[in-house]
């Protein structure tokens, strides 16, 4: 996925361009991009409980795969926002005890970072639905003379 839409660190702009352009090129990246842009469901997760040692394998050969393709930048990325939509671990902390570790583990401050922007964005947005909601039920209720 990484290979269809982010150049190589590395790579220069003409050897870029020289990647083939099939007529399915601007549309397999486009999926890719939809794709990787829709992806919530955390490697090792099921019925809201993380496998610590899935997660960290799973973390661990995309980070390595990627870094092979000169690509760990944007893997990181995706990784952080991924681990976002972490629940809270057992001990009421979020994020997930096990997304803690991968942090730790990692030593990524692109996974540490889009975590961040991303759990900041859903905040960010929930508190604009509560204010617009807010305004709305204040309009109503002046129209309605309360």
């Amino acid at each position: 996925m990484l290979k269809a839409i982010y150049r190589a660190k590395t790579e220069t702009q003409i050897s870029a361009e020289t990647i083939e352009e099939g007529p399915n090129k601007k549309q397999m990246v486009r999926q890719a991009f939809e794709l990787l842009e829709s992806w919530h469901d955390i490697p090792g997760m099921e019925n809201g409980v993380i496998d610590a040692a899935k997660l960290e394998n799973w973390v661990a050969e995309a980070r390595r795969l990627s870094d092979e393709a000169d690509r760990i930048e944007p893997c990181d990325v995706y990784i952080g926002r991924v681990l976002a939509y972490s629940p809270v671990g057992d001990d009421d902390i979020w994020p997930a005890e096990a997304v803690r570790k991968v942090i730790e583990v990692s030593r990524s401050e692109v996974i540490e970072r889009n975590i961040a922007k991303r759990a900041l964005s859903e905040i960010r947005s929930t508190s604009l639905d509560a204010i617009r909601n807010g305004l709305r039920q204040g309009r109503m209720a002046r129209k309605a003379g309360i």
